[in-house]
């Protein structure tokens, strides 16, 4: 594994944000020492994923600033408990399809079943579940189903390219708190939802023209090339088991060297309490009773 310099490190952990507009793959990768021969053909391997981090980072900040517009964000991780109102939802098995009533802008009387991060309506997320396969109402089958959503509206490549002014003003139809909603109910300005992105670390938030940075940020050209978190916990298992292994090898070795030692020790005093040539020599010329030759190879094989 390519060890990566202090500098670089640095740069990751004091970077403010995740969406960061400098640099190009072939800047950041020769920033980090490669050979410049060998900067162009590494860039087209790192591209795939540097693209792929940086679509997924997009894709969550465009979540939270969605889920801030309808009221769910600023409950942090019960965001995904939240129902209409505010209420939080005890199990997460399975869409709650509790209908809150509530009023319209224009007085009239209406009912919701609402819910989750993304207010998802009961109709909308049985249909999205059929397509996504989902079974339940975690977090992650709301993240899924959010990105199915996304997916069917058109709006999932604008969303993952940074392009989230498109995004808000083709969703209108789909989430009622965005300033292109034409449902009658409160919506947020976009004075409003460019502040709250800009505490979400997101720039351009209806700025007219703006248009997203063509380049890879360079911290996710950086999370390509390092190791993920993942595979720095293999890392660190397949690091440990063999310093184990190293350990038990020299518990091994020592225990073996101890017994080697012992039967060492234990043929000196064998040898000195017992002069096994001369016995024989006498047994053999008649000195002792025949029987004595058995009894003497028994004790010997026995020690």
């Amino acid at each position: 594994m390519r060890l990566v310099s202090l500098s670089v490190l640095l740069k990751i952990l004091l970077s403010e944000a995740s969406y960061m507009e400098t640099g190009n793959i072939q800047d950041v990768l020769s920033s980090l020492g490669l050979p410049l021969a060998q900067v162009e053909a590494t860039a087209e391997q790192v591209a795939p994923k540097a693209k792929s981090i940086a679509a997924g980072d997009n894709l969550r900040l465009f979540g939270d600033l969605i889920a801030m517009a309808e009221g769910t964000g600023q409950y942090g991780p019960d965001s995904y408990r939240v129902g209409l109102g505010g209420r939080l939802i005890n199990s997460l098995e399975q869409h709650p399809d509790i209908a809150t009533p509530f009023t319209q802008t224009d007085g009239k009387k209406n009912v919701s079943t609402a819910a989750g991060k993304y207010q998802f309506i009961k109709s909308t997320w049985d249909d999205l579940s059929r397509k996504t396969g989902v079974k339940d109402f975690s977090p992650a089958s709301q993240e899924r189903n959010f990105q199915e959503l996304l997916r069917r509206k058109k709006v999932l490549k604008h969303v993952e390219d940074g392009d989230f002014n498109t995004a808000i003003q083709k969703l209108g139809g789909a989430f009622a708190s965005l300033p292109s909603s034409k449902y009658k109910q409160n919506k947020r300005s976009w004075e409003w939802m460019s502040k709250t992105a800009k505490s979400l670390g997101i720039t351009g938030i209806g700025v007219a023209g703006y248009k997203p940075p063509v380049t890879v940020p360079e911290d996710a050209i950086l999370r390509a090339v390092l190791p993920s978190k993942e595979e720095n916990l293999a890392i660190a298992a397949i690091q440990e088991e063999q310093a184990n292994r190293a350990i038990f090898d020299a518990e091994q070795q020592l225990r073996s060297e101890a017994v080697m030692q012992r039967k060492s020790e234990i043929d000196a005093m064998l040898d000195k309490a017992f002069n096994f040539d001369a016995i024989f020599a006498e047994s053999s010329s008649g000195v002792f009773p025949s029987d004595y030759d058995d009894k003497l190879m028994k004790i010997v094989e026995a020690v």
